[in-house]
């Protein structure tokens, strides 16, 4: 209960990054109380096995934490993946490839893009029609190109008059650090047949995914 008030909490904050709800040790603190107070009314034995359950759960979660402080996780990979990445890019460049590397909503949330005209906007995708340069799951290098808006489908899904299921969600349905063959709307076409659309972007949130649902699905024919 402690962990999941915990995790919680630091959701909250993960999508309102500018919101100074509460410390989350106060509240997982505050969490406690109102437990202990809520179990003090129950039989003895039933304290008790709450009391062993609290215990494991909290020292699972510090034994973790202790863990990961002792034993951090080397940086040096991440680092060299990045200059490996930034390699790859100035080398297209020189063959005047259209190519950045891949961007986030959440880049975006303190310090919107200002347009020409003063307008202050915050993409829900990436950089369109263009090789996005990402990672990839065996530490390498991946280069995808992007469609019309920013999304990781072919751009030809666009031009589909219906459509059978769109997905929209964070880097779990966008298919980070997988080829384009391998996120989840290639796999269910793949496997189905289904026409499907990739509205996935990692770094997002709830009111990135409304977003893009009002931006690209409104007036489309979308079966699910």
């Amino acid at each position: 209960m402690v962990g999941a008030i915990h995790l919680a909490h630091y959701s909250f904050k993960r999508i309102n990054p500018t919101h100074s709800f509460a410390n989350p040790f106060f509240v997982s603190f505050v969490a406690l109380i109102s437990i202990f107070t809520f179990i003090a009314f129950f039989k003895f034995e039933i304290r008790a096995l709450a009391l062993m359950l609290l215990v494991s759960l909290l020292g699972s979660l510090y034994l973790s934490e202790y863990y990961l402080v002792i034993n951090p996780v080397d940086k040096r990979f991440w680092n060299n993946n990045l200059a490996t990445r930034l390699e790859v890019i100035e080398n297209l460049r020189t063959k005047e490839v259209r190519v950045f590397p891949t961007t986030y909503p959440n880049m975006f949330y303190l310090k919107p893009i200002v347009t020409q005209t003063g307008k202050r906007i915050a993409p829900v995708g990436s950089i369109s029609k263009a090789k996005l340069v990402f990672c990839s799951e065996d530490g390498s290098v991946m280069v995808f190109n992007s469609d019309r808006y920013g999304f990781h489908n072919p751009d030809s899904a666009w031009d589909q008059p219906e459509i059978d299921l769109a997905l929209v969600g964070d880097s779990f349905v966008e298919g980070a650090c997988l080829p384009s063959e391998f996120n989840i709307t290639s796999r269910i076409s793949a496997m189905t047949g289904l026409k499907t659309l990739n509205l996935g972007a990692g770094g997002g949130a709830p009111l990135v995914y409304l977003a893009a649902i009002r931006e690209y699905l409104h007036g489309r024919k979308i079966k699910i």
